[in-house]
């Protein structure tokens, strides 16, 4: 949830409405989240339907 929590974060204070992979890494870093994690988590909840992607590599909350 963590993941989802940051994207919720992120995409509330982008005028864009979504978050950049860039800056969920970064964040999740201070959570002690691995880059990795990040990535298998993204595309976990992308197939899920949890977060979709309305920009290429910026992520938002379904």
């Amino acid at each position: 949830e963590t993941i989802e929590e940051i994207i919720g974060i992120l995409s509330r204070k982008s005028p864009e409405g979504c978050a950049r992979i860039k800056d969920i890494i970064e964040l999740a870093r201070k959570y002690g989240i691995s880059e990795d994690f990040v990535t298998t988590a993204l595309r976990t909840l992308r197939r899920e339907g949890t977060v979709f992607e309305p920009k290429a590599g910026c992520y938002a909350k379904a």
